[in-house]
């Protein structure tokens, strides 16, 4: 005879003898496996009492409530990425929450460590603002369980802050010194594969899992002022480095913002993190990135290529008056060897002349006839 007696998610006892590990649980409060006592009193066997399915939750939300109301069973948005304490992504974000799980277990008996205890979410404005609402993202700009800093690396910082205080529920789990340096390049891939419309690493979006089901259950809100991802894969979007405008007399701010996760039913944690970077309007509108260097541009109608803040490779098309165009010919006919006329642009965005550059030496026995000559020469009077 067999007997289904529902689960034990919050029998504390009972979940340190069979589970490696429970942050607790979206389970109904009542589900403590009191039947597996009366049963195994009565010397029934007990089977498969290890398995679990799993799902993440916000670490500190379940630490001061074992009893939770939802898990991330959809990580919403598309302008997001998970990584672990390296700061390297480690799933396919998009894939069903059991087995996204199972990451956390993994342990690396080289470094003796479970590098995917702890997980982080890092996300920027767009999904924050259009996914918001969506768990485990909240429903507005701040919440206690967010962490932020002016920069990545003080982001690194305080998030190292969040996990020293929790040190009696996670152990001696700490970031990787090289956090910030390997998430930067993290992002830098993953809005490749964005752009692209492929994941080379995990196949996000590949099935339509991955497409289905956010579509359903962490949609876009209404009235967001964020556009419809207008990628090839919808689950993707590439993350700003640069966001909305701020003041107009400000500098440049770099913020970021994180919140503690956890899976519901492992001994691991996740940690969603926003990224926020809002640009001011005069960095946004006026001018290149790098202030005082020069560029030098083979033609007067060329496209100017401008290191910027939001990306090395974005182009801007070269703009110049009748006036300028005048003075750079002008410049054309005072070069000499008739060679074009190159034009530097300052960061004003006036194009002045430059002076005619400096002809390579040309090399080769062919440019010196006095050489060829001298070596004929030898050559007859040694035969």
């Amino acid at each position: 005879m067999n007997f289904g007696s529902g689960g034990y998610a919050h029998n504390t006892e009972l979940v340190g003898i069979h589970q490696p590990g429970l942050y607790g649980s979206c389970a109904m409060s009542g589900s403590t496996g009191d039947f597996m006592s009366i049963a195994a009193d009565a010397g029934a066997g007990m089977g498969a009492l290890g398995t679990a399915w799993r799902t993440q939750v916000v670490l500190e939300e379940a630490l001061e409530n074992h009893a939770i109301g939802l898990g991330a069973f959809v990580l919403p948005g598309d302008s997001m990425v998970v990584v672990n304490k390296y700061g390297k992504r480690i799933v396919n974000e998009k894939i069903n929450y059991n087995d996204r799980t199972e990451l956390h277990f993994v342990f690396d008996p080289v470094a003796k460590e479970y590098p995917n205890q702890c997980q982080f979410m890092i996300f920027d404005e767009r999904t924050l603002d259009g996914f918001g609402g969506a768990f485990p993202l909240p429903n507005g700009q701040s919440h206690p369980f967010l962490i932020q800093g002016a920069t990545l690396a003080e982001l690194t910082t305080n998030i190292t802050a969040r996990l020293q205080k929790h040190r009696s529920e996670i152990g001696s789990f700490t970031l990787s010194p090289y956090f910030t340096a390997t998430l930067r390049e993290t992002v830098a891939r993953f809005n490749g594969y964005a752009k692209s419309g492929r994941d080379e690493e995990f196949g996000r979006g590949l099935h339509a899992y991955d497409r289905d089901w956010p579509a359903t259950f962490s949609s876009m809100r209404k009235g967001t002022a964020q556009p419809v991802n207008p990628r090839p894969n919808v689950t993707m979007h590439p993350l700003a480095e640069w966001g909305r405008i701020t003041r107009s007399s400000s500098p440049p701010v770099r913020s970021a913002r994180a919140a503690v996760r956890r899976p519901t039913s492992t001994r691991r944690c996740s940690m969603p993190t926003t990224a926020r970077f809002p640009v001011s309007r005069r960095r946004a509108t006026a001018r290149p990135a790098y202030r005082g260097r020069r560029i030098t541009e083979p033609d007067t109608r060329s496209v100017l290529r401008s290191p910027s803040a939001k990306s090395p490779a974005r182009t801007r098309q070269a703009s110049i008056t009748k006036a300028e165009t005048a003075t750079a010919e002008g410049a054309l006919a005072d070069c000499d060897r008739g060679a074009a006329a190159r034009r530097v642009l300052f960061d004003d965005g006036v194009s002045r002349p430059s002076p005619p550059p400096r002809l390579p030496r040309r090399r080769g026995a062919h440019s010196r006839p006095w050489r060829q000559a001298k070596s004929r020469k030898i050559r007859r009077q040694t035969l």
